[in-house]
């Protein structure tokens, strides 16, 4: 009846047959009172907890979209200083690349005039032994006696002089250089071995005895070679020497040689203390 509404409270009341329904109803409406009293009242405290809840939440809200515009700033703040640091790094790096090629190139530069002097003094000893008529200067010197093999090391400076005797006063036709200079840039890139003539690897003067005669055999050591005419008009296909090394002369300065291990035969500047001679065969 309560729920659906269709009896009032007087007519509840009025409507009992007896006390005992009457005080029967009056207890249920007590207790109906009662619960919606009760009810309303937990109703009042969750809606009071559920917009505690929504204020607490919409704090935390405010508190997360500002953390998060804070995270934005910082974040754009550290690609700003990372892209900085960026332009600094490639600012630095592009000017330490152009001063070490400068430095490369003068480097390079300064290895060039030294070889050409190198070059240029084993020209002039030539051209004066040619004018002084020494035509056999030290022909009845005998020559060092080596070891059969060159030594795989950077040649020492000593020994410049040694290889200027046996220029006659005019130097022998020159011929098959391009051959010569021919056969050595082939060999670029093979192995240093030492003894070695070809054609698996090569000491020095086995890659220049096989140069020049377009064979694997030997043709002699670098004393050998320090005893051949000094040139007075190096031209590739010359030999350049020292009694530590050799090499064929390819111009301007520059010679194909096996450098030693691990290098193998490369070109590289003409070596200090080294004359220019020619293959007299």
């Amino acid at each position: 009846m309560y729920r659906s509404g269709t009896v009032s409270f007087i007519e509840i009341l009025l409507g009992s047959k007896s006390f005992e329904e009457f005080a029967t109803s009056w207890d249920m409406l007590n207790k109906v009172n009662e619960n919606d009293a009760s009810m309303v009242e937990e109703r009042k405290q969750l809606a009071a907890e559920a917009e505690e809840q929504a204020a607490i939440f919409a704090e935390q809200a405010t508190i997360a979209a500002q953390k998060s515009q804070e995270a934005a700033e910082a974040a754009s703040q550290a690609e700003a200083t990372v892209a900085e640091m960026q332009a600094t790094y490639d600012s630095l790096s592009e000017e330490a690349a152009r001063l070490l090629e400068e430095e490369r190139l003068a480097r390079e530069a300064e290895e060039a005039a030294r070889a050409a002097a190198i070059v240029a003094a084993s020209a002039a000893a030539a051209q004066q032994q040619q004018q002084a008529g020494n035509s056999g200067g030290n022909a009845d010197t005998p020559a060092p006696t080596p070891s059969y093999y060159d030594t795989p090391s950077t040649p020492s400076d000593d020994g410049s002089s040694s290889g200027s005797g046996d220029s006659g006063s005019s130097e022998p036709a020159y011929t098959g250089g391009s051959d010569v200079v021919a056969r050595a840039y082939e060999c670029l890139g093979a192995d240093y071995v030492w003894g070695g003539v070809g054609p698996n690897g090569y000491d020095c003067s086995g890659l220049v005895s096989y140069c020049l005669c377009g064979s694997h055999t030997r043709l002699g050591t670098t004393y050998t070679f320090m005893n051949w005419p000094q040139v007075s008009n190096p031209q590739p296909g010359d030999i350049c020497v020292n009694s530590g090394h050799t090499g064929i002369y390819i111009g301007d300065g520059q010679m194909i040689h096996a450098a030693t291990y691990g290098v193998g035969v490369i070109i590289g500047p003409v070596q200090s203390g080294m004359i220019i001679v020619r293959y007299p065969g």
